[in-house]
């Protein structure tokens, strides 16, 4: 486990289980599993399902909130979106909190949740300390 202090509000967080490949970045901090898309990435099929299977690993078969960040996301292709939805990619997600930080941001999350409508709990939010207070209450919820 890393402890740091987050550059922007000091908080510190305690890092656990990073993972990393050439379009997404992902970890567990403080019971809420992350996932980070990088700079240009789209979305297709094949990566959505290489996304999940090292998400699977940080929730460890436990339930836990996920909050993934979508300010690098440019693109999502139809069968990644309703593979991402469908109940065999979500098991143990207790909730999920979207970073929305641009119009792109906002339509992708919103055709991902009213279009695909994946069966969890899901809010958007403009600010990560936001995202964070909201997902705390599902830490322990299953």
């Amino acid at each position: 486990m890393i402890c740091l202090p987050e550059y922007k509000t000091g908080r510190i967080f305690a890092i656990q289980n990073f993972s990393e490949n050439n379009f997404v970045q992902l970890w567990e901090e403080n019971g809420i599993v992350r996932v980070r898309y990088k700079p240009g990435t789209s979305l297709n099929l094949d990566r959505a399902k290489k996304m999940v299977e090292e998400r699977a690993k940080i929730f460890d078969k436990r339930s836990k909130p996920l909050l993934t960040d979508f300010t690098h996301l440019i693109s999502i292709d139809v069968r990644a979106r309703e593979y991402l939805a469908d109940n065999s990619s979500i098991p143990y997600i207790s909730a999920s909190a979207f970073l929305l930080t641009n119009m792109l941001n906002r339509l992708l999350f919103h055709v991902f949740t009213e279009i695909d409508q994946p069966a969890f709990i899901s809010k958007g939010f403009t600010d990560e300390q936001s995202a964070f207070e909201w997902l705390e209450f599902f830490k322990h919820y299953n």
